[in-house]
């Protein structure tokens, strides 16, 4: 929903959510500071996390014009994080997503290798060929890319290549 639609149902329907949504957000930061008596308040770093957020929203629906602050209160939607301590299949999920971490990382290390090694055959060979394709290692790094996620490499790529070597 735009701001230049303030007259509309659609906006003053998305307003009335967000000012709901907001004062609910605010009780229970209040509720939960009081909880923990201020002080064992700010010792967890959800609760921080949640002062901020809830800050960002009322400071946006006092400043309007604050620049940036729209994209700020996008922080709004990670407050479903939260679960994750709450979950235990959310949990395992995130455990499992983290221990898969080392192995993704070392395929991504031996597919960057490979493609290192073929960009610097495809300067060597195709440099003054196809400059603006394999000029530099970096141009060449980026072409092998597109060549292995096959955006548009046959076109972009290859018949210019096969066009000087037809063999």
């Amino acid at each position: 929903v735009r701001a230049e639609d303030s007259q509309s149902l659609e906006y003053q329907i998305f307003k009335g959510f967000e000012t709901l949504f907001t004062s609910i957000f605010t009780v229970e930061l209040v509720i939960n500071m009081h909880a923990h008596w201020w002080k064992d308040f700010w010792y967890s770093g959800w609760n921080v996390f949640d002062f901020i957020v809830v800050m960002i929203s009322l400071i946006s629906m006092v400043l309007t014009g604050l620049p940036g602050i729209s994209t700020l209160r996008l922080m709004r939607a990670f407050r479903v994080f939260r679960l994750f301590k709450r979950l235990e299949s959310l949990r395992k999920i995130i455990r499992a997503l983290e221990n898969a971490i080392p192995g993704c990382a070392n395929a991504f290390s031996i597919v960057i290798l490979v493609n290192a090694i073929y960009s610097i055959l495809g300067v060597s060979f195709f440099r003054e060929l196809e400059p603006d394709l394999f000029g530099t290692f970096a141009k060449a790094m980026l072409t092998m890319f597109q060549i292995m996620t096959g955006d548009s490499w046959a076109t972009s790529i290859a018949r210019p290549v096969i066009e000087v070597y037809p063999q």
